[in-house]
């Protein structure tokens, strides 16, 4: 949306007596981002001071709400949507449907379990059979389309466990990891029916989980604070990080994870600091960064894999998009369709030429240590 758009919505706004939250909240070429999920072509960027609807293909803001500072968002289209506002020692879990908003928390007793079943909640996801689910301080929820069910969390010796993320297998299991208030790790499997948690002992009980999800083949991934990530097979743990016998880019100099998420195409991604790093299981390297000269200390906050693409969620700059295609990453504004900045990069040539080319498709013979380059098409790892 340009600026003459968007003071004409303004001014539309105050007439009409509803100074909706468009005009005050943060351009998504600029805002902080807390979370990130997709509907069609919608992109749903939640911030600390609400949402706004991204309409990728168009390239246009949709829809802004000034609605406080969010932790998760997830939708399934414009008119029915989900949010966690966070209120400082309680939060509000918002179900959008159509023009209505049903706001669930402690304080209008819709949320169980005591004070502070919706402390710092965050995790929303979708479960089976249309389920939401959430995870606050000690306690974890789900919502049946009716009521919520709320469950409690084991103690540790270090207080409740506060479970922050859920993931479902193909089998019906409800994978939960959280941590306790020393940031202690925990990771297990939940049984909806029966109710019962069962931990899984992990090497990663020390350290903090921030991200998790479950692949095609019912491996849980994993990642940590500064552990890397782990694979769970149902059996066994694989880690990976820096140090790992993979070939890894010299310039990974972190084991922490942010985002971890898989792409169309299989490789894992996730962030540390300000780069956005590629796993294929044959190397692992910094596919690209998000800092410039404006905002140099800018950190990546989320990843959200869609098809050929990551969005990138970051502190200072908005949200950017990574085409795994091209290797090209681009700063998401209005005015800009996504789809058409990302892909002016044309690779075909890299595909048969004996010619060495980046990830970007550009020809080179310069080719630096810990980076990946491709010749007759093939990926190869310069060492």
């Amino acid at each position: 949306m340009n600026f003459k758009k968007l003071l004409a919505f303004t001014f539309a706004s105050l007439a009409m007596g509803n100074v909706a939250s468009f005009a005050q909240i943060t351009p998504i070429d600029q805002c902080n981002v807390k979370d990130m999920t997709m509907c069609g072509s919608d992109l749903y960027v939640a911030t600390n001071e609400g949402y706004l609807i991204f309409d990728t293909k168009v390239g246009e803001t949709k829809e802004m709400k000034t609605v406080g500072n969010l932790t998760s968002i997830i939708a399934k289209d414009q008119s029915d949507l989900w949010y966690i506002a966070n209120l400082g020692m309680s939060s509000t879990i918002n179900h959008v449907k159509g023009t209505e908003t049903t706001t669930y928390s402690v304080a209008n007793g819709a949320i169980k379990g005591g004070q502070y079943a919706d402390y710092s909640a965050k995790g929303l996801t979708y479960g089976p059979n249309n389920t939401v689910w959430f995870g606050a301080y000690g306690f974890f929820h789900k919502f049946d389309g009716k009521e919520w069910t709320n469950y409690t969390c084991p103690a540790s010796n270090f207080g409740r466990i506060y479970y922050k993320r859920f993931a479902f297998d193909s089998n019906g299991t409800v994978w939960v990891a959280g941590k306790d208030q020393q940031k202690n790790a925990t990771f297990g499997e939940f049984d909806p029916v029966k109710g019962e948690q069962t931990p899984v002992a992990c090497d990663f009980a020390d350290n903090g989980v921030n991200s998790m999800f479950v692949d095609a083949n019912d491996n849980v991934w994993i990642g940590t604070d500064s552990k890397g990530f782990y694979k769970y097979d149902g059996s066994t743990f694989v880690n990976y990080n820096k140090d790992s016998d993979a070939n890894i880019d010299v310039t990974i100099k972190t084991n922490a994870t942010v985002g971890l998420c898989q792409a169309a195409n299989g490789d894992i991604y996730y962030a540390f600091n300000k780069s956005l790093v590629c796993f294929s299981g044959d190397y692992m390297v910094v596919a690209g960064t998000v800092a410039n000269e404006d905002h140099p200390r800018d950190i990546i906050t989320c990843l959200l894999p869609y098809g050929e693409y990551i969005f990138i969620g970051t502190e200072q700059t908005g949200v950017h998009c990574y085409n795994t295609t091209t290797g090209e990453i681009t700063q998401v504004a209005d005015g800009t369709p996504v789809v058409s900045a990302i892909s002016n990069v044309n690779t075909d040539k890299a595909k048969t030429s004996n010619a060495i080319y980046d990830l970007s498709g550009r020809q080179t013979k310069n080719l630096l240590k810990g980076q990946i380059y491709i010749q007759n098409g093939q990926k190869f790892f310069n060492k």
